[in-house]
């Protein structure tokens, strides 16, 4: 007997901009905890935010290091982990709620645009 044609999965032809800001939400949730900062200050090295920023990592490790092993406990983690499960709650329950109108926003304001986002 032959063996079936594996099911290939297809990428999204558009960036869901709900997504990305989920996606920014958790990277907060991890920054704010374990290294001090937000995701934005981590990346763009935000001098106003206190804590460790990318440049600060790479160019000295172990100020990495040091911060991690002193943030990195039970209780961080727990808290990073209910807060994650409730962002994730919370954005699934959003999603579900306003479906109509994103749907309505997608099809007649951002597919006519034809800018590769959706909402």
């Amino acid at each position: 007997m032959a063996r079936r044609k594996k099911a290939t999965r297809r990428r999204p032809k558009v960036t869901s901009l709900l997504n990305v800001a989920e996606g920014i939400a958790q990277a907060n949730i991890v920054t704010n905890t374990f290294l001090g900062t937000s995701a934005i200050g981590f990346v763009l090295d935000d001098p106003s935010q206190p804590g460790i920023s990318i440049r600060d990592a790479i160019a000295n490790p172990y100020k990495l290091s040091d911060k991690l092993s002193n943030t990195v406990t039970v209780e961080n983690v727990a808290m990073a982990g209910f807060q994650s499960a409730l962002l994730n709650v919370g954005f699934r329950f959003g999603r579900r709620a306003l479906r109509p109108g994103i749907n309505k926003f997608n099809s007649s304001v951002m597919k006519p645009l034809a800018l590769g986002f959706k909402l």
